[in-house]
């Protein structure tokens, strides 16, 4: 099954994004993330998945779900 990113955003009531990249699948690590994955940045116990995200996207995740913005990071 695949999402479209604003398909994904408006079921979790956040804005709109303006780049809208098909979503073919998941992943909260970021080792297994594929191109075209929602990459979700949880914290946890042991380690905070937002220091992971910047290697989600070299593993070709499309998008990320994050709670804590980084600095000079854009929504585009």
């Amino acid at each position: 099954m695949t999402f479209s990113l604003a398909d994904i955003a408006r079921i979790l009531a956040v804005a709109v994004p303006v780049v809208d990249p098909t979503i073919t699948g998941y992943s909260i690590d970021s080792r297994t993330a594929a191109p075209g994955d929602l990459f979700f940045a949880f914290p946890g116990e042991q380690t905070d998945g937002h220091a992971y995200v910047a290697a989600a996207f070299a593993q070709g995740a499309a998008a990320a779900i994050v709670l804590i913005v980084a600095s000079g990071a854009t929504d585009a």
